[in-house]
């Protein structure tokens, strides 16, 4: 089958909200909120977005026919002095399809679509250090670490550390 990838549009907030909630329960490590969270509130993250098509606040979908498979966010800073920045958020494949190279060719068009479509110059984003299989896509598609935040997320009993990556578009 052939994998389509292409900006999420309104009509589709069904789709996103599955694939955000099956994230949450599969990788509840990864993310800083949890299922739970997720499943009673009225409006997710990006439901504004899709609803009113934001260009500069999106989400990039990989799509096996009409399944959405993978999902890779992005949010544009908003201040005068730092609207040159966005951020990756909510990346994430389904199970099924890890290991195929979904995921680095979406996040790939993200950083291409923020970098050419709205000028950005940075893109930041935020991953858990014991995600290695992330890192280590993060760091071929040319991000690098600039900070770690310890004791990130608190899971009951235990730390999660944060590492902070930064990519900047070539001048």
């Amino acid at each position: 089958m052939e994998i389509i990838y292409r900006k999420l549009d309104a009509s589709e907030v069904d789709s996103y909200h599955d694939i955000r909630l099956t994230c949450l329960q599969e990788h509840p490590d990864s993310f800083g909120t949890t299922y739970e969270e997720e499943i009673n509130k009225e409006k997710l993250k990006f439901d504004e977005y899709l609803a009113r098509d934001d260009p500069q606040n999106f989400i990039m979908g990989a799509f096996e026919e009409a399944l959405c498979i993978g999902i890779c966010g992005f949010i544009r800073e908003e201040g005068k002095r730092s609207c040159h920045r966005g951020h990756l958020v909510q990346i994430y494949v389904r199970k099924k399809y890890q290991g195929r190279g979904i995921g680095k060719e979406l996040i790939a068009r993200t950083i291409k679509k923020a970098f050419d479509e709205l000028a950005v110059e940075q893109i930041l984003l935020g991953v858990i250090t014991d995600n290695a299989q992330a890192n280590k896509v993060y760091e071929k598609l040319g991000f690098a670490e600039y900070g770690l935040i310890r004791e990130y997320l608190k899971l009951e009993d235990r730390y999660l550390d944060k590492r902070l990556m930064i990519i900047y578009k070539a001048r």
